[in-house]
């Protein structure tokens, strides 16, 4: 059964920075392991699902990926950290993902991928989406 999941999208932007202590132990870690740890200081995810389906035939991945930006003391630390510094030419965005294989030919057999600034846009893409799945998965 195809099941719709809600959420509002963030806004792309991380500027919270981390704490001492946190800082001190990623400077050895690479930029995305530190880019990850300020997603989740600033309370955000990386991924947004908005759809599940349970059934044994078909695997589908229906989510939204958040492009996210540093600004304001996130920013200052990426600048302030040579091997962070690749995180200040991220140009936020939102990217959705919606695939539905079927699993006994392992054929994707519905797919569409939408990259957009403006958050309208993508719920309007997920709405569609999630027309389209239902309308796929009752014809079966």
């Amino acid at each position: 059964m195809l099941e719709r999941i809600h959420f509002n999208l963030p806004k792309y932007y991380l500027s919270q920075s981390l704490d001492t202590e946190s800082l001190k132990k990623v400077l050895g870690s690479s930029d995305s392991v530190f880019k990850n740890l300020l997603i989740i200081k600033n309370g955000y995810k990386a991924l947004y699902d908005f759809a599940y389906l349970e059934d044994d035939n078909y695997e589908l991945y229906a989510y939204v990926k958040v492009d996210y930006a540093v600004i304001g003391k996130a920013k200052s630390q990426s600048w302030a950290i040579t091997h962070f510094k690749p995180l200040l030419s991220i140009k936020p965005k939102y990217t959705l993902i919606c695939s539905l294989k079927e699993l006994k030919s392992n054929k994707v057999i519905y797919k569409h991928k939408e990259t957009s600034i403006k958050a309208e846009v993508i719920y309007k893409h997920i709405e569609d989406c999630f027309t389209d799945l239902q309308i796929l998965l009752n014809s079966f």
